[in-house]
């Protein structure tokens, strides 16, 4: 997370779009965390669609409270 606030901390727009931007890659980031674990054990179990949107979903929330919970402890400069 550190690198990623490092990263969007040099770009050019305001803080709001700086943590929009911040809250949009980490809750996408779980979410793709989460397709990959699915497609990993779909072959053996739980090959549903619904296993699917399970596996993307709870991962993106988790990170999605963990960013808010970030960017209330942290600010960009500008």
């Amino acid at each position: 997370m550190k690198t990623l606030w490092t990263k969007l901390d040099c770009l050019k727009v305001s803080a709001i779009v700086k943590s929009k931007l911040f809250i949009a890659v980490c809750t996408a980031a779980g979410a793709v965390g989460g397709i990959l674990c699915w497609t990993a054990i779909r072959n053996f179990a739980l090959d549903g669609i619904d296993w699917m949107l399970v596996f993307i979903s709870y991962p993106g929330f988790i990170l999605f409270i963990i960013a808010v919970g970030y960017i209330y402890n942290h600010e960009f400069e500008s």
